[in-house]
């Protein structure tokens, strides 16, 4: 019996459908695999897919596929040529948005993102304003932004109209779990989006981590393998699966792929995969402490700094 709730709660990645963001992925130039993952979401009750203008050709994959219509669409903007010399932000911002509308063959956008945290820390209430004006004039339905780390979370909360946040979260990512910050969630009543859930696969695939984590990772993989068997899991993609499954502040799980088999076998386990126990969260939060000496491990945008 498929889990209905949880299943509306997945966002098809859109990276993956117009970049090579994850290994060798070619799915963005295969339109005929794009159409399958989308049919194959909207039998398992997946209507919502979250994409970028800085993501390649998604916007426009997307905006290709012919169940379009029925899909709850998230896309993110920034603000990387913007000249106030030479436009309005306001004018700047408008443009981007109706031409994310042309490329993804929507009247409206259901949730608008700021991709750049910078960007909000630059132009603060002047681009909260701009987002007002665009928002009543019925371009999108709701606001938000992507984030990387707690302290933007905090900044970002001061805004109440971006009630939507887009974090990257995972089995090893403990730095979310401060209890003050997980208060501080619940009392703004955002909706959280996680990414990053498979850590660009680093998680479910210890080959593909970059060299200077060899060591980090190989620990944390023998530590995944006495998971499995302590808690009873199948493998590492169903572990990851049931650990971001254990927390009722995380609206959105946005779920990232190499190819339409990978998506099959996430799908597969999503529906099987049950909660942790709280004692067992804290078990794997004090071992990831403990492991992860350096930070950026956490942050794929950091990898080759």
């Amino acid at each position: 019996m498929q889990n209905k709730k949880f299943y509306n709660q997945l966002v098809i990645g859109g990276a993956q459908l117009g970049m090579r963001y994850i290994g060798n992925n070619q799915i963005f130039r295969k339109k005929k695999e794009i159409e399958k993952i989308f049919k194959l979401g909207k039998k398992f009750g997946i209507n919502k897919v979250d994409t970028a203008i800085a993501y390649g050709k998604s916007e426009c994959n997307i905006g290709a596929n012919k169940k379009r219509k029925k899909m709850f669409v998230i896309t993110k903007f920034d603000l990387k040529n913007f000249n106030e010399e030479n436009i309005s932000l306001f004018d700047f911002l408008k443009k981007k948005i109706e031409n994310s509308l042309k490329k993804l063959m929507v009247s409206k956008i259901n949730i608008l993102l700021i991709h750049r945290y910078i960007d909000l820390k630059k132009y603060n209430n002047k681009l909260i304003k701009a987002l007002k004006k665009l928002n009543k004039m019925g371009y999108f339905h709701e606001a938000g932004i992507s984030i990387y780390n707690p302290n933007e979370l905090k900044f970002s909360l001061k805004h109440r109209y971006l009630k939507n946040i887009q974090i990257p979260f995972n089995i090893i990512d403990y730095r979310w779990l401060d209890p003050k910050i997980i208060s501080l969630i619940k009392k703004k009543k955002v909706k959280i989006h996680v990414r990053s859930i498979f850590l660009k696969g680093l998680l479910i695939n210890e080959k593909s981590s970059p060299k200077k984590f060899n060591l980090t990772m190989s620990k944390i993989h023998s530590k995944f393998n006495n998971y499995i068997l302590k808690f009873n899991k199948k493998n590492k993609l169903e572990l990851c699966i049931s650990y971001v499954k254990s927390f009722n502040w995380i609206k959105y799980y946005i779920i990232g792929f190499n190819s339409l088999e990978e998506y099959k076998e996430i799908l597969k386990e999503a529906n099987k995969s049950k909660k942790l126990h709280k004692k067992d969260i804290i078990t794997i939060m004090k071992d990831m402490k403990s492991i992860i000496k350096d930070r950026k491990i956490l942050s794929p945008n950091l990898w080759t700094n």
